[in-house]
């Protein structure tokens, strides 16, 4: 009995929230129903307003060089020193 009731509960949970995204598109309609509709269409694509432009990604670096020296001290020590090229202003 407990099972099924937190089955439902979980089954029941998501449909009451709304996406703002979903919201904002859906605002201007007056009916219910066909609110409702525009809600639950729109919940299953995937979300526009949280999705970064690719624009905004610098290029990754390039020339990458990594050095590593070992040092032996009272124990082995290693120094690696990691040196790349990139755009100006990333």
């Amino acid at each position: 009995m407990i099972y099924s009731i937190l089955f439902w509960f979980i089954l029941i949970i998501p449909t009451n929230s709304q996406r703002s995204d979903c919201v904002s598109v859906c605002s201007h309609i007056e009916d219910d129903r066909a609110y409702g509709k525009c809600i639950s269409d729109c919940g299953k694509s995937p979300r526009k307003d949280n999705v970064p432009e690719p624009v905004y990604y610098p290029q990754p670096p390039a020339n990458v060089s990594v050095q590593t020296k070992v040092v032996i001290d009272n124990g082995k020590i290693l120094e690696t020193t990691v040196a790349w090229t990139a755009q100006p202003g990333t």
